[in-house]
């Protein structure tokens, strides 16, 4: 789902999940901090900064919906989150990226 103007909060994230939607788009701007998913070796991972649009926009995220009304399961729900590259973003909308497939191949690269 990619939400108008990647607006989003918290009852929007659980009414998505509650729906079935399994992961959205949202600018890099959006992100504050992430941590890595708690593994045997390190149970408890640290938060790492990333506002400012430093976050990788090539790697999914996963946000967790802790205290969520879904009742779909006994798990805790969680909902995909996928950032957009704001550079490749702006050369798509603002310059000649989408000219040709060569261009946009070339950028994405």
């Amino acid at each position: 789902m990619w939400l108008a103007e990647t607006a989003i909060d918290y009852p929007t994230l659980e009414a998505l999940v509650a729906e079935g939607i399994k992961f959205i788009v949202l600018a890099p701007s959006q992100a504050q901090r992430c941590r890595p998913l708690p593994t045997t070796e390190n149970p408890d991972p640290q938060w790492i900064e990333v506002g400012g649009s430093q976050i990788d926009p090539t790697l999914p995220y996963r946000c967790f919906l802790h205290g969520s009304n879904s009742d779909r399961s006994t798990e805790t729900p969680y909902i995909d989150i996928f950032f957009y590259d704001g550079p490749i973003s702006r050369d798509m909308g603002f310059n000649d990226v989408l000219n040709s497939s060569h261009n946009l191949a070339r950028r994405i690269g």
